[in-house]
């Protein structure tokens, strides 16, 4: 079923998908932010200081302890992004209320992530230190560990090429020297901003009395005194009017090559469907060009597979080969993307790609936070589509729609890391 969505105040909607398929129902609560180098740092730290405590609950013992009283409910914090927008929350699966003995453990959740953000605990007018050091030392070790896999690295740096100047271009976690660089006293500011000036997203799936939910809602998240902004326009990237190469020496063993292309196709439901069935053929399925070509065929890289940013309209294909090949490897994959432009796909590579596709599309209503996300990514559209949907729209596709949407690509970036060791490697990632 599609969601039901309605604005319950100034930059507050909540969205409501409808299922008893499951015990639990789940709710996100989102922040949306602005893309931007000032506050990405800030951003991603907020939910997990905020977990350490509120008011009521000034430590995770109490809150853990007050979860555990919620039926053992959990409360997860959140970071992402989404084209050009940076979001922050909480996630939560709390018992349906049948399965309660009458607790309303959807709404003592609401009540509990209300007062992480709205009641934090301070210390002298601003967040806990130890708490927001603590926290700082955590997520800096996640920035160097994502550095640290070369993999991640080279599609990041690729992205980053692409996007110089451009909210794409910003690692949603910050770098490690705006992290180190955060106080409690920025942190807070940053709080406040983001609770009276964010747009808010609320998502709920599962069993609920919707009239009780939305007042629920209002009462924790909608104040007349907020002064919400519009979400953030996606730009899209635009097409390099020359190739940009870029190659970095690494003492690693393994090359790292990142094609970053554009696509002039812009996202709606329907090209949405056309396009991910482009990257069945491509990457996506066991049937695919990549896989079966470049991979398997060729033996040019242990491993090749694209990554989609619909709404900034790019494609980065990520792979890992022998330095010496760097070349030979790059020539082969465009060389399946022109042969795509060409028509030239067989009925096996498809079929293989439509049926995968659909295998995916049928288990998103398996998952409860799996609906969410994809029906999330729908907002920036004028309405809802199902998974269903696209199943019945991609049946009908054919080689020429697949086609179509390879002719939009255009390769924009080669980002090439240059690994600098010889001899086999024995802790890089060979997927």
């Amino acid at each position: 079923m599609l969601p039901i969505r309605k604005m319950i105040g100034d930059g507050v909607a909540l969205n409501i998908i409808p299922t008893d398929k499951f015990k639990t129902n789940c709710i996100s609560v989102r922040f949306l932010c602005p893309m931007a180098e000032e506050t990405a740092a800030l951003n991603a730290l907020l939910p997990s200081v905020l977990k350490r405590g509120c008011l009521r609950l000034p430590t995770m013992a109490d809150i853990v302890k007050e979860l555990q009283m919620l039926y053992g409910s959990e409360l997860q914090g959140n970071v992402g992004r989404f084209g050009d927008t940076q979001y922050l929350g909480f996630t939560s699966f709390p018992l349906r209320n049948e399965y309660t003995e009458g607790m309303n453990v959807s709404a003592e959740i609401l009540s509990l992530m209300s007062e992480l953000i709205n009641k934090p605990l301070l210390e002298n007018g601003v967040l806990k230190a130890e708490y927001v050091e603590s926290e700082k030392r955590t997520l800096t070790d996640r920035v160097k560990a994502a550095i640290n896999n070369k993999t991640s690295y080279a599609i990041r740096r690729c992205v980053e090429e692409m996007g110089k100047g451009d909210p794409s271009s910003i690692p949603d976690t910050g770098t490690v020297e705006q992290i180190a660089a955060v106080t409690p006293e920025a942190l807070t500011k940053r709080l406040n901003e983001i609770i009276n000036t964010a747009n808010i997203e609320i998502w709920c799936a599962g069993v609920f009395d919707t009239d009780k939910l939305e007042n629920d809602c209002v009462k924790f998240f909608v104040s007349e005194n907020r002064a919400s902004r519009q979400n953030t326009e996606v730009t899209p990237i635009a097409p390099a009017e020359k190739v940009n190469t870029v190659t970095e020496d690494q003492p690693v063993k393994q090359g790292k090559l990142s094609l970053g292309f554009t696509t002039t196709l812009r996202p709606t439901p329907e090209a949405s469907t056309a396009f991910n069935l482009f990257l069945g053929v491509l990457s996506s399925a066991p049937t695919s060009k990549l896989f079966m070509n470049v991979r398997e065929k060729l033996s040019l890289c242990y491993y090749c597979y694209a990554i989609p940013d619909r709404q900034k309209g790019t494609i980065v294909i990520s792979s890992g080969i022998e330095v010496d090949k760097k070349e030979v490897a790059e020539k082969a994959i465009i060389s399946e993307i022109e042969a795509i432009k060409n028509g030239d796909v067989t009925d096996d590579e498809l079929e293989g790609a439509r049926k995968s596709l659909i295998s995916g599309w049928k288990s998103i209503c398996d998952d409860e936070m799996a609906m969410i996300n994809w029906y999330s990514a729908q907002t920036v559209w004028d309405r809802f589509i199902s998974p269903e949907d696209c199943v019945e729209n991609c049946k009908a596709l054919t080689v020429s729609d697949v086609s179509a949407v390879a002719s939009t690509l255009t390769l924009h970036t080669v980002y090439f890391l240059n690994g600098t060791l010889k001899g086999e490697s024995e802790d890089e990632d060979y997927e």
